[in-house]
């Protein structure tokens, strides 16, 4: 009875927002000429202003990407703020405990250790075995915040990850669309995203997958447009650290443009890597 009524609900607030969406259309038709016009001649203004101020720089400035600096830069503050000023660099979900958990293991020179006591409070950071617990995450992640743990740089690697994540975005946008605005832009819009920055401010391994993913598609596009088998290097190390952060996300990510690359121009060499990758992103599934 709840379901048909939910049913019926859900039904008439779609029709609601049918009729909504064609009102504001109609009088949303009015304005977007004047907005598109208006916006196109605030780029045209920005760009007469930037080669303006470029010339009367020093040649040394004009070659520093300045854009993606300030987005750079930004991106880390705003996670920092998040990191030090709203979480204390505590721990806030479980995840997060098994990740440092698990890194604080690899820093200690070891994959798994004897489990801890009392049993009772450690039941929710991994696998346990009469002799031993492990983590049932990946170890990627784990391996980066065992990382800070030795170094003692550990507070600072969220905001590092997440700023590496919007850089590799905005240079991946540049790549593809040819465009500082579109790049610069897309930089800050991922800042201003709320879900991001605080994911960004955590010890949860969203933007160190991010940051990997990005940099295997930069330095895939690069690979692509050069022809160069030394660009295909780190797109293929970065894909590697990619997947071992985070399987899933991973593979869905880096399926369509490897696919992509596959179809535009078959050969049976092409074939065969793309059916290893298949048989490894199968094998990873399975786990």
């Amino acid at each position: 009875f709840f379901s048909l009524i939910y049913s019926v609900i859900v039904i008439f607030l779609t029709w609601v927002l049918y009729k909504l969406s064609a009102l504001i259309g109609l009088t949303g038709n009015l304005y977007l000429n004047r907005f598109g016009s208006f916006a196109g001649k605030l780029h045209n203004q920005l760009k007469v202003f930037g080669k303006s101020l470029s010339t009367r720089l020093p040649s040394v400035f004009q070659q520093i990407p300045w854009g993606v600096i300030v987005v750079t830069i930004t991106a880390g503050v705003v996670s920092w703020y998040f990191s030090n000023d709203l979480f204390k660099h505590i721990p806030r979900v479980n995840d997060e405990g098994i990740y440092l958990f698990q890194a604080k293991v690899f820093a200690s020179g070891r994959w798994f250790v004897p489990p801890p006591e009392p049993a009772e409070c450690f039941k929710y950071l991994g696998i346990w075995w009469p002799d031993r617990i492990f983590s049932y995450y990946t170890f990627g992640h784990s391996l980066i915040l065992a990382l800070g743990f030795l170094t003692n740089l550990l507070h600072f690697l969220p905001a590092m990850a997440t700023a590496l994540a919007v850089m590799f975005t905005v240079l991946v946008s540049r790549e593809i669309y040819q465009s500082r605005f579109t790049a610069i832009t897309a930089g800050f819009l991922l800042t201003l995203s709320p879900l991001f920055m605080l994911l960004g401010g955590s010890y949860m391994s969203h933007t160190t997958s991010t940051a990997a993913n990005m940099m295997f598609l930069f330095f895939l596009i690069r690979a692509d447009k050069k022809s160069s088998k030394l660009l295909a290097a780190p797109a293929g190390m970065t894909l590697g650290a990619a997947i071992a952060i985070r399987p899933v996300t991973a593979i869905i990510f880096a399926l369509l443009p490897l696919a992509s690359m596959l179809f535009r121009k078959i050969t049976r060499k092409r074939l065969a890597l793309f059916a290893v990758f298949t048989i490894a992103c199968i094998l990873v599934a399975m786990t």
